[in-house]
């Protein structure tokens, strides 16, 4: 269910995104509707809520194969004693 809840926050932050988008339109137009920044700034906020209290991801694993290369290359620039 928590992923769920974070999903839906993701969703509140891309809707916010495109308030904000629309009111800098209207704004740069010299009629500024200040009802997309009001609503922009409530799903901002609600959708950080909602992904903060959401499960944290686990790995995929893409990326191990590069993780392991770092590894290595990370043991070898260690000064030998």
């Amino acid at each position: 269910m928590s992923e769920f809840i974070a999903r839906i926050g993701t969703f509140f932050l891309l809707v916010g995104v495109v308030f904000v988008i629309m009111f800098a339109a209207t704004e740069s137009a010299a009629q500024p509707v200040f009802d997309f920044l009001f609503v922009a700034i409530i799903l901002l906020t609600t959708g950080a809520l909602f992904r903060r209290r959401g499960a944290t991801p686990s790995a995929s694993g893409r990326f191990s194969w590069l993780r392991g290369l770092r590894k290595e290359n990370d043991k070898q620039k260690q000064p030998k004693k």
